[in-house]
């Protein structure tokens, strides 16, 4: 078993300087890197468990990869604070293999801050996700249908985000949100099998990836299936018979699946499942489907990203590799970096 020796190990989170990586065992980090978010879709992460995990020297070559770095915020108490990669994280936790080293990337040191400021901030840079359901999910063996199918909304992070990867719960909603984007087409060319997917990634002007993408498309496909199929009114599909048989492959995985543990998903039958949401993300009500200003920044009062119309419309280029995260502070120096000295000085004088 390969593993990383670029960095150094993780002994001391504080003395690393932002953009500085350390590397150490999975057994280690696990109890003590927090979430940033209430949960993850399991169906999602078991289809990166049978991929990349089956065994350690599979996991550990997957965990060496450029793409499966942990990016974390240091916060209040120099408590870590995963800031993306949660699923991939979940993956490994769940196959079991603690022993595997894992690099972790430190974003920003925000150590000094009190939690209230602390939550504040992460959420105002789109390093945590504020949403989630305030009567629980049916994933963690709590709650039923309703708990599953309802709606997101704002909740108090410092309650709702639990403190350890492996106590993340189950949104099935952002599995869906994740294997439609990943759905293979026969009629794709063979170095292209994804052409006929969901929608695109998406990055934002600067190359930084859209904040919680995913979680916005897991939105509306909840919204889509609360509203049902046949009164074409209020419905977001364009043809009823494709809803349906999307209502019936979701409701058996419901008896099936929910309430499992990652390692229990019918990781084929999601997969199907996601294949039949394909027309709903390329119709015509998510073209201008626009999510609730409730929810607030970043989501709130914003259309889907990477929209495509028509469920025969080809995608002819792979999803883009977005910029890695960077710590806000330094966006602002290298933009003052950038002004003549008198704006320079005006924008350090007056910015927060």
């Amino acid at each position: 078993m390969t593993v990383p020796t670029t960095a150094g190990a993780c002994k001391d989170l504080f003395r690393m300087n932002n953009g500085e990586s350390c590397t150490e065992k999975w057994q280690k980090i696990r109890e003590i890197i927090h979430p940033s978010q209430e949960a993850v879709g399991y169906a999602a992460v078991k289809r990166k468990l049978k991929k990349d995990y089956k065994s350690a020297d599979k996991a550990q070559k997957r965990m060496n990869e450029a793409g499966s770095v942990l990016p974390f915020v240091l916060g209040p108490n120099g408590v870590p604070y995963l800031i993306d990669s949660h699923h991939t994280a979940s993956a490994l936790e769940a196959s079991g293999h603690f022993e595997v080293v894992v690099t972790l990337k430190k974003i920003c040191d925000w150590s000094q801050l009190s939690e209230d400021t602390f939550y504040d901030k992460m959420k105002n840079n789109n390093f945590m996700c504020g949403t989630g359901r305030v009567d629980g999910y049916s994933g963690n063996g709590s709650g039923g249908s309703t708990a599953t199918t309802s709606l997101p909304v704002p909740v108090d992070v410092s309650q709702a985000i639990p403190d350890r990867i492996y106590k993340l719960k189950d949104d099935p909603w952002r599995s869906f949100g994740a294997l439609v984007r990943k759905v293979k087409n026969d009629r794709c060319p063979p170095n292209n099998s994804k052409c006929m997917r969901g929608y695109l990634r998406e990055c934002k002007d600067d190359g930084q990836m859209t904040a919680f993408f995913e979680f916005r498309w897991a939105y509306f496909l909840n919204d889509a299936y609360l509203r049902g199929c046949k009164d074409r009114q209020t419905s977001y599909w364009d043809d009823e018979s494709d809803c349906k048989k999307f209502e019936d492959a979701f409701k058996t995985l419901l008896v099936k699946d929910i309430g499992r543990s990652i390692v229990e998903q019918d990781a084929k039958g999601w997969k199907s499942a996601a294949k039949l949401l394909v027309p709903l993300c390329r119709g015509d009500k998510a073209q201008e489907y626009v999510l609730p200003k409730t929810l607030g920044s970043p989501m709130g009062g914003e259309k889907l990203p990477g929209r495509v119309h028509g469920e025969d419309t080809h995608i002819e280029q792979e999803d883009p590799k977005c910029a890695p995260p960077k710590c806000p502070e330094e966006l602002s120096s290298a933009f003052s970096s950038r002004l003549p000295p008198f704006f320079a000085n005006l924008w350090k004088n007056e910015k927060c």
